[in-house]
């Protein structure tokens, strides 16, 4: 065995360990590099409602803010949200808002149509 063996493992051994902890904090960080994340489950963008009163339900998460018509909201633990919406007669814009706290946003707009009569 040479001298410098000892030396190599050391370094090795250093250099292990700074690569781990690095790619162990890129890979808890990349959520907040995404940013804010908004999906509308319900209703569907472009919908025909026959329904005044709907619940406006989905899932953020990332998020600090959140509104509907700039109205703000309150999600659960898990970053779910369900809000009543009361529809016009005919066509309806519902913008959803979501913002981190690094100030950046996603926005979801659904194009609603509320027909009272049955289709």
């Amino acid at each position: 065995m040479s001298k410098n063996a000892p030396g190599i493992v050391k370094y090795g051994l250093i250099t292990s360990v700074i690569l781990l902890i690095i790619g162990y904090v890129f890979f808890n960080s990349r959520i907040f590099i995404r940013g804010p994340q908004l999906i509308v489950e319900y209703p569907i963008d472009g919908k025909t409602l026959t329904e005044k009163r709907i619940d406006l339900s989905g899932t953020t998460l990332n998020t600090s803010f959140i509104s509907v018509n700039d109205r703000a909201i309150s999600i659960d633990e898990q970053g779910n949200f369900n809000v009543p919406i009361l529809l016009m007669d005919g066509y309806n814009l519902v913008v959803v808002k979501a913002h981190d706290k690094f100030d950046r946003q996603v926005t979801k707009t659904l194009n609603l149509v509320y027909n009272k009569e049955n289709m």
